[in-house]
This record gives C-alpha cells, sequence and structure tokens, in this order.
C-alpha cells in the first residue's frame, strides 16, 4: 500500500516478512516471520502486525523450539509526516527489525515473540504516555530510531525496495509464507503453560515509577487527583474563616471524605456552634482541615483515600508513592498492588489501562484451531466452511493463584465454532492470544455438576453447537458480543 507516490507501483495492501533460514544478511535483525498491513483512516494510519507460531531459527534463543503468535495493532499519524514514516518503517519490518524472540517480562514467559527495542510503536490513540498518543515528540524519536538502523531518509529508495522484495515473494515457489500462515486453513496447535506463581510486583519498574514526597508537594505534578483525604492536624477555631449562610449555592464533593476528616470536622463543628451568627457544615470544616494542612487535590490517593503527603514535603503516609507512567497519576504502591491482586489493570482516576498484560489465571493446556470446509456456520451465508477450536486442559495442581493451592484439578476437552469469514478469523487470532493469557478457562465450582475443583469456562462466551440453543449458532451478534468482552479485558484486537 503506498499512501505517499501515486505515480509510483503500489505496494501490496500486507507485507510479507519471511526470517532467514540460517544466517541473518548484513542489516537484518533477529523478527521471526510474519506481516504488516497498513490501513489508512480519517486520522490515523493503522499498522497491523500478525506473526504466526513457528519454529525458531538457528539465530534465535532455543533453535527448533516453536515461538508464540502475536497480533498487534499501532497507529502512525493519518497525514504526510506519518505517511513518510509508514514508508520507513516498511523498509525496516521487512529487514526484521519489528519483533524479537525471547523472554516476555509482561506474560514471564519464555519463547515470545515482543517488540523489539529498536522501533518504537505507539499502540494506543488516547492516553498518552511512552506507548499512546498524544506526544509532540514521537515522530522525531522515531525518525531517529530509524536513522540508528540505516533506513534510508530517500523515501523513494524505501518503496523502490520494497516493491523489489514483493516481487521477489510472487515469484518465489515457496507454498508457505507468513500471508498464509496467518490464516487457519490448516490444523495449528499452541501451548499456554501456567505460570507457578503470578507477582505482579515483577512489572512495577515497567509500569510505574517512585514518585519523591517533595516533588509531589513542590507542584510538579501536572496531572490533578479529584480525591480529597483526612487530615492529622486540627486547626484553631479563631483561624476558620466566616462561612456564609446555607442559602448560597452548595459545592458537593464527588466523593464522600473519610471518616477521620469527617470526625475531625464534627468536633470543630460541636464548637462552633457557640458562635450562631455563622452556620458551619461538616463539609465547610473538612475544607479547612485540608487547607490548613496543605492538603491539595494533588496529595491524595485515589484508592484509599488518604493523603500522600503536605505542603512542607513531609509524607503522611508509610507506603512510597508512584506515578502510572501511562497517564501521570499518582498513587500508594501499597494500594495499586492490590488493584493489581484483584486482576484490575486500569487506573483508578482516568480508567486508562497501565499497559499491564492482563492474566486470567487459567490452567495450562492447548489450543488447536483446524478448517472445516464440509459443514457451514448457520447465520452466516458467506462463511466459507467453519473454524473448530479445540481445546485441551489435563489435570494438574492448583498454583498460588487458583481457590484452593495444592489441591489436585480435574482436566477437561472441550469443542468451539467460529464462522471462516475475515471477522471470524480476526477473532480467533484475539481467542488465541486470551488463551495464552489465561483468559479463556479458570479452576473453581463447576455450575453444571456443582463439583468443585473442575476446570470452566471464564468470561470470554463460546459457541459450542451449530444446532442452535444458547450456546450455540445461528447468533449473528456473537462476533460482535465477543468482542466487547475482549475489549474490556484489553486483548488486541
Amino acid at each position: 500500500m503506498n499512501f505517499l507516490l501515486k505515480k509510483q507501483p503500489q505496494l501490496q495492501a500486507v507485507l510479507c516478512y519471511e526470517a532467514p533460514v540460517d544466517t541473518l544478511p548484513g542489516g537484518y535483525s533477529i523478527a521471526p516471520s510474519g506481516t504488516m498491513t497498513a490501513k489508512k483512516t480519517k486520522k490515523w494510519i493503522e499498522l497491523h502486525y500478525r506473526v504466526p507460531s513457528d519454529d525458531q531459527k538457528i539465530y534465535h534463543p532455543h533453535p527448533g523450539v516453536k515461538h508464540s503468535e502475536l497480533y498487534r495493532v499501532a497507529y502512525l499519524p493519518g497525514g504526510r509526516d506519518g505517511q513518510i514514516l509508514l514508508a520507513r518503517f516498511q523498509y525496516a519490518f521487512l529487514h526484521g527489525h519489528a519483533f524479537s524472540v525471547g523472554y516476555s517480562q509482561a506474560l514471564q514467559l519464555d519463547d515470545q515473540v515482543t517488540w523489539s527495542s529498536w522501533m518504537p510503536h505507539k499502540t494506543a490513540i488516547s492516553g498518552g504516555g511512552p506507548f499512546g498518543y498524544p506526544d509532540d515528540k514521537y515522530l522525531e524519536y522515531a525518525h531517529k530510531a530509524m536513522d540508528h538502523l540505516n533506513v534510508p531518509r530517500d523515501i523513494k529508495k524505501c518503496q523502490q525496495w520494497c516493491l523489489q522484495q514483493q516481487d521477489r515473494q510472487k515469484s518465489s515457489t515457496s507454498t508457505t509464507s507468513p500471508c498464509d500462515l496467518c490464516l487457519p486453513l490448516r490444523q495449528e496447535t499452541i501451548h499456554f503453560v501456567a505460570p507457578r506463581q503470578w507477582n505482579e510486583t515483577s512489572q512495577f519498574s515497567e509500569f510505574f515509577e517512585i514518585v519523591e514526597t517533595s516533588e509531589v508537594c513542590n507542584g510538579q505534578i501536572s496531572t490533578p487527583l479529584a480525591v480529597v483525604a483526612s487530615a492529622p492536624l486540627v486547626p484553631d477555631l479563631a483561624s476558620i474563616r466566616p462561612i456564609p449562610p446555607p442559602s448560597t449555592a452548595a459545592v458537593i464533593p464527588d466523593r464522600p471524605p473519610s471518616q477521620k476528616l469527617l470526625s475531625e470536622a464534627s468536633s470543630l463543628q460541636s464548637r462552633a456552634l457557640l458562635r450562631p451568627a455563622n452556620i458551619i457544615t461538616v463539609a465547610d470544616l473538612c475544607d479547612e482541615v485540608k487547607t490548613r494542612n496543605g492538603i491539595t487535590e494533588d496529595t491524595t490517593c485515589p484508592i484509599c483515600i488518604q493523603v500522600l503527603s503536605n505542603k512542607n514535603g513531609k509524607s503522611m503516609s508509610d507506603p512510597p508513592i508512584i506515578r502510572i507512567k501511562v497517564c501521570g497519576h499518582l498513587c500508594h504502591q501499597q494500594c495499586m498492588l492490590n488493584q493489581l491482586l484483584q486482576r484490575r489493570y486500569s487506573c483508578p482516576i482516568c480508567t486508562e489501562s497501565v499497559g499491564m498484560v492482563f492474566f486470567g489465571g487459567g490452567p495450562s493446556g492447548s489450543m488447536t484451531a483446524s478448517l472445516d470446509r464440509s459443514r457451514s456456520c448457520p447465520g452466516f451465508n458467506k462463511s466459507d466452511g467453519i473454524i473448530c477450536i479445540r481445546y485441551e486442559i489435563p489435570p494438574g495442581i492448583q498454583t498460588q493463584y487458583m481457590e484452593y493451592p495444592g489441591q489436585l484439578y480435574a482436566g477437561t476437552s472441550r469443542l468451539a465454532y467460529l464462522p471462516n469469514t475475515e471477522k471470524g478469523r480476526r477473532l480467533l487470532m484475539r481467542l488465541r492470544h486470551a488463551f495464552c493469557s489465561g483468559l479463556i478457562f479458570h479452576v473453581g465450582k463447576s455450575a453444571t455438576t456443582g463439583l468443585t475443583n473442575q476446570v470452566t469456562w471464564a468470561a470470554i462466551p463460546h459457541k459450542t453447537s451449530l444446532e442452535g440453543g444458547i450456546h450455540g449458532y445461528p447468533d449473528p451478534q456473537y462476533i460482535e458480543k465477543c468482542g466487547e468482552v475482549l475489549d474490556a479485558m484489553k486483548v488486541p484486537g
């Protein structure tokens, strides 16, 4: 796809990169085989990357061992600046610079396909931070990264080289191009090994940073925290400003103050009743307590509603204070840890994802997808057969994040179906990602049999019948409904 030079021959909508089998030529990196698809919208250029599971090459960490599959979406600005960067990104992708194979800090699993550190991408169109827009310096930084990789600044050279690579692929007799591997046209099996332990603290340095208390109090935090908190000191009654009568408009806080703050304010109110000329409310005195102690909306934890620090820079709480890198909001480190343990991976203020991989705590197993063209999917007339998904979960011992650690759980085998359409294949890619994140199953009590220590479906809906029923086809809205659940779990789409 060529967004720049209309008079030049057009690039294909999908660029295919085939990783060298033995040794890397000069200027190439260690990315596995995959595809890059550029799609232009009104405001953005979407980059869709697909990397199928395959044997690692001799230059990968574990040659001959299968690496994971991957599906990612990134964004470039839709203007000319974004189009120029697109041409350089395409050149870099076909040189194997986009991904690497190794250990994933997010999943705590080995043999995973991960973003390379050489080719920066933005995976969100809002929220800011290292992976989202707005970012005024992103284009400059990305071009410097391309310069470091020796990607030509001459866009015509980039496009001509990419076209030459496409011509070579067309003339190749290979029948296993990554374009074909990305489609579920044959049986493919992926395996998920549940980690023995899931410790969110191991990812803290990647998504959070410790903030000094003095930094909070010196007004260096640009993003406000819209919460109130308790105060350690009680002001003298004489220092309280006159309170207007209740006929004036009242300001209702977004959240109720803490019990400690209410107690202090109530005590002050009982003393203030000796002055009948002024009617003093608990809310008014809460404001006075906050003002007296230098408490602002920038210095409270949005989770526990407690003070982070006062105006003198003295810490008002024992737990360390952290900043969420994606959005810049602040909270206590321990409070965020408690939230992560509850599988809530979003900012408590703006609900932006902190960037962590949503891990569902599912058991180990395998997922096999195959195409059956001898049958049709009811409700999907344009479906070229059905995609059969077989899950095999062997029995095992529950890990520390499951319901009864150390106890045995029973295995299971499940069969589900998808229509073989473009949307169905995209949904399959997302379900594979969800499976490798432990989101498809969980271990607990079966609602059907009433037995405990059973492998049961988690929250992602599946269709297990082609003959109707609540869990069967036809259901024209199934792909959209399943996609909404996956969106809520931050599964890439």
